[in-house]
C-alpha cells in the first residue's frame, strides 16, 4: 500500500488503560509496557510490506481504546511521539501518531493532520473551485 491511515486504531490488544486522563505524557504511559504477548495480536509484530514511514494513526482522548491504540502505534514503531492535533500546529513535529480532544470519531475538523496523513500536497490542501 502507498499509505496506511487508521482512525481509532490500530488496536488488537488489551494493554491500554482506557480513556486519556490528560495530554500524553511519556512518563505516565496510557498502556502497560510489559503487557503479555497473550493480550497482543501477533500481526502487530509481523513485518509490513508498507514502510512504517507511511503509517499514520488517529485516536481520540475520550475513546475507551485510547491506550490500546497508542500501545499498538508504539509496538509497530510508528514514527514520532503522540501529538495533540487539537492544540498543536502542523507539521506536528513530523509525528505520525495523532490524538485529539474527541471520542472514537469526529476527526473531520482536523484537515491539516488529515492532509499530512494522506499525503496531500500543500498546494492542493485548500482547492478553490
Amino acid at each position: 500500500m502507498y499509505r496506511a491511515v487508521s482512525q481509532a486504531g490500530p488496536r488488537d490488544n488489551t494493554c491500554g488503560s482506557g480513556r486519556a486522563t490528560g495530554d500524553f505524557n511519556a512518563t505516565r504511559l496510557p498502556y502497560d509496557v510489559h503487557c503479555p504477548d497473550a493480550q497482543i495480536a501477533s500481526w502487530l509484530d509481523s513485518p509490513s510490506a508498507t514502510p512504517l514511514d507511511r503509517y499514520y494513526g488517529f485516536v481520540g482522548k475520550q475513546d475507551q481504546q485510547y491506550g490500546d491504540d497508542l500501545f499498538s502505534m508504539e509496538r509497530q514503531k510508528f514514527p514520532g511521539s503522540p501529538v495533540n492535533i487539537s492544540t498543536g500546529a502542523p507539521p506536528y513535529d513530523d509525528s505520525h501518531r495523532f490524538y485529539a480532544e474527541v471520542g472514537h470519531v469526529a476527526f473531520e475538523s482536523f484537515g491539516a493532520a488529515i492532509n499530512i496523513a494522506f499525503g496531500v500536497l500543500p498546494e492542493n490542501s485548500e482547492p478553490a473551485f
